[in-house]
């Protein structure tokens, strides 16, 4: 049985020279209104993958290029270029090395020419995914990179199958909304044949048409060959971004091959930025400060080289190159290098740089980034990856991800490419004049001080301060190891350090000056004499147009009395660290409060309060009452309510002839709800059953019509009255309903139950249609009782007209 012949599409939809399978599909599928998946099937089509550098396109079997021809008019042969014509591309260029893939091969997303977009009625060539096609030949014109209104890129591989796709020549990049994204989503629709294009170089134009041989199969082995030449020694220039030649062509063999890549490269391309623009960002793999190809480069090339690559670098590379101190420097320092600074590092940064260079809204917590930051001082000039700068200087707290965290934040920080600049800065100036303090050898001598515990008590004495447990004197042990080694506690005292800041702020100064001098004693025995017990460097060693937070002199002279107090908890344990802020407690710490013996037993026996209510109005804790109550021997009220005496004939009289709520007796008897109702079971009186008609309605009931209150009887007694006045106000019962935003069946209910309470009809509904109700003698009886004692009905909108009375 022979296949059935492909209908033929109602449309001109036949291949464009040049356009890829991919972008037809769209083209047809727009054209026709129809999902792309079910013109595949139409045309009794299957697709498979084509795995090209760089990208996956669609492509079709040859066998099937007879039902593409017989839908759209064409012969089989005319498909070749249309599906093949990648495929070809690909097998001439070969499979690139990875410095020169980007380039050579395919992009995800595609570029595009307005001016043939709006001419070809979006035609998307598939050339214009190629790395090298930058312009378009045919206007001389760069090509445009995304949508000018949200900046989607296009790739008609990516195109949905269920989903019938827009305008080629617009944006199909989903739109902003709340929904779900998916396949319904509405998609930008912006123009993108209104996008500008600048007009390119010519050498760039062409070059371009030197390659363009390369995209067409039907091109002679000879042009091919050419192009295949003059491809590489392109790309190799546009992956180093730098066009100078090398000063001496007469060197090895390398250098030569060098000197000929780049003298052809820049013969043909004459504007070397105008490709770093547009080649540079939309490279996806990460960028690298020199092509890993280059050897034996002079040192002028590479740091123009680096100079042009630097906006693509990542925040590593750029510390590594010293790019934010100009000029930049190959990198050369090896562990040996690193280890020669880390021992004139302290564990973490100091707290006068802290407060200076690391902002005060950073993400990571002050310890961490201070740690952190010490290890980006080490990073200028290293030539190692960060796992390996971490190995060089091993430290607990610090990782390799935890470095790249810390060099991600502070990319994204606004002010995070000051602080790395200033960072650079502090580190030149530590390698030009190096730290007097080998904090290395106090790191491996002074880890872990102790104080004889007859020296502690002395000092304590001498001070006149209490000596405390062994967690105070742990504290003043952990303050001189971070005084001498600038680094956080141990393990052993780890989550000590918010109350070291607490220990040094309230340290009186005798014993502050006994600590010290202990310091000494311990560096004295360990041979550290020629060091100074802390040094930090100077205020001049980074601009201070770099600084990111104030200067710790300005900043404690602002908390002064009368002036603003400081800005964070942050600033204030920096300044404690540094011995600046002592006298002056943080802003999150309160005073202690000073409770004498007169004012606290005055107002625990007069006012007869107990420790809560005493806590509240000194404004301390319920411990601290406690405490001060058993220090000075004073009477603690005990826990719990007040019994307060209440006449039982009282609570029967009020419950029983007054008809009081239990609530209202609470209130006036100044007990609780519960007590009044265990007190009235506990005299046998019986309770009436909650609900709104246990008590308002039955006291309302007290001196009104015997119908009225007849009909006030029961849950909702009044409600039930006033829509009565209603349904007489109106015409019918259903229109009182409407009015009143109710169902007629609940109004009818309510009806038939006052009926019952007063004993009779109050209503007479008329039979005949469309004739209004009237009201019984007793209905009408019920009424004039109910507006005397009630009032007129209203509503939402307005009074409403009381209908006579008069029978």
């Amino acid at each position: 049985m022979s296949t059935p012949r492909i209908r033929r599409l109602p449309l001109e939809c036949a291949p464009q020279p040049g356009e890829g399978f991919d972008g037809w599909l769209q083209r047809v599928s727009y054209l026709t209104c129809a999902f792309p998946a079910d013109l595949l099937k139409h045309l009794n089509v299957t697709t498979g993958q084509q795995h090209l550098p760089g990208v996956t396109l669609h492509a079709v079997a040859r066998e099937l290029w007879t039902n593409l021809a017989d839908a759209t008019g064409t012969q089989p042969d005319d498909w070749a270029a249309t599906i093949n014509g990648p495929s070809v591309y690909a097998a001439r260029v070969g499979q690139p090395s990875k410095p020169l893939a980007a380039f050579m091969g395919f992009r995800k997303a595609s570029r595009f020419c307005p001016a043939c977009l709006k001419e070809s009625g979006g035609v998307w060539l598939w050339v214009w995914s190629v790395g090298w096609h930058l312009v378009c030949p045919i206007h001389n014109t760069l090509l445009t990179e995304g949508c000018p209104k949200c900046g989607g890129r296009h790739a008609p591989q990516r195109t949905p199958r269920h989903v019938v796709p827009g305008p080629p020549d617009t944006c199909q990049r989903p739109a902003c909304a709340h929904e779900t994204l998916g396949p319904a989503t509405p998609r930008c629709g912006h123009s993108l044949t209104s996008a500008t294009a600048p007009p390119a170089p010519a050498a760039l134009v062409t070059l371009t048409r030197h390659l363009l041989p390369l995209t067409d199969p039907t091109t002679p082995a000879d042009k091919i060959t050419a192009a295949q030449r003059l491809l590489p020694a392109f790309a190799g220039l546009s992956h180093a971004a730098a066009n100078t030649p090398l000063s001496d062509p007469n060197g090895d063999a390398r250098s030569r091959k060098l000197h000929r890549i780049s003298v052809a490269a820049a013969a043909a391309l004459g504007d070397p930025d105008a490709f770093t623009r547009l080649a540079a960002p939309n490279n996806k793999r990460r960028c690298q400060p020199t092509p890993c190809h280059w050897t034996h480069v002079p040192e002028h090339l590479v740091e123009k080289a680096v100079t042009q690559r630097q906006p693509h670098l990542t925040t590593y590379d750029k510390m590594r190159w010293t790019c934010y101190i100009p000029p930049t420097r190959t990198p050369a320092n090896n562990t040996d290098a690193v280890m020669r600074l880390v021992e004139t590092l302290p564990g973490m940064l100091w707290p006068e740089w802290a407060l200076r260079l690391i902002p005060d809204d950073f993400e990571m917590s002050d310890q961490s980034a201070r740690l952190h930051a010490c290890t980006l001082l080490t990073l200028p000039g290293w030539i190692g990856t960060t796992k390996q700068l971490v190995a060089a200087w091993p430290r607990p707290d610090v990782t390799a991800a935890t470095t790249t965290r810390m060099l991600r934040l502070l990319n994204a920080h606004p002010r995070g490419a000051q602080c790395l600049q200033a960072l650079s800065h502090l580190a030149q100036y530590l390698r030009d004049n190096p730290c007097p303090i080998n904090y290395e050898r106090r790191r491996q001598r002074l880890g872990s001080i102790t104080i004889p515990t007859d020296l502690w008590l002395a000092w304590c004495e001498h001070s006149e301060t209490p000596a405390g447990t062994g967690r105070k004197r742990l504290l003043a042990e952990q303050w001189v190891t971070r005084t001498l080694t600038v680094q956080p506690p141990g393990d052993e005292a780890s989550g000590l350090d918010p109350q070291i800041n607490t220990f040094a702020r309230t340290m009186p100064e005798a014993l502050r000056i006994h600590l010290q001098a202990h310091a000494q004693t311990l560096m004295d025995v360990d041979g550290l004499r020629d060091e100074p017990m802390t040094w930090t460097p100077p205020p001049d060693a980074v601009p201070q147009d770099l600084w990111c937070g104030p200067d710790p002199a300005t900043l404690i002279a602002e908390t002064q009395p009368g002036s603003d107090p400081i800005a964070s908890v942050r600033q204030a344990n920096l300044l404690i660290e540094i011995g600046l802020l002592l006298d002056v407690p943080p802003p999150y710490s309160r005073r202690p409060k000073h409770i004498t013996e007169a004012v606290l037993l005055d107002f625990m026996t007069s006012e007869g309060v107990n420790v809560r209510e005493a806590a509240a109005k000194f404004g301390v804790n319920r411990k601290t009452i406690t405490d001060r109550c058993h220090r000075h021997a004073l009477p603690i009220r005990p826990a719990g309510r007040v019994a307060r005496p209440v006449d039982p004939d009282l609570l029967r009289d009020l419950y029983l002839n007054e008809h009081l709520t239990i609530r209202e007796i609470a209130e006036q008897t100044g007990i609780s709800p519960t007590n009044v109702a265990v007190r009235l079971r506990h005299q046998a009186v019986p309770l009436r059953p909650r609900g709104g008609a246990s008590h308002r309605n039955h006291r309302a009931a007290d001196g009104l019509p015997k119908e009225l209150a007849q009909a006030l009887t029961g849950q909702a007694g009044m409600q039930r009255v006033q829509r009565f006045q209603h349904v007489a106000a109106a015409p019918s019962i259903n229109q009182a309903a409407k009015r009143l935003g109710i169902s007629q069946a609940t109004l009818t209910q309510q009806i038939h139950r006052i009926e019952r309470a007063v004993g009779g009809p109050i209503l007479n509904r008329n039979a005949r249609n469309n004739q209004p109700h009237t009201l019984t003698p007793l209905g009408t009886r019920l009424l004039r009782q109910a507006n005397r004692a009630l009032g007129d009905p209203v509503c939402e909108e307005g009074p409403l007209p009381i209908m006579s009375t008069k029978m």
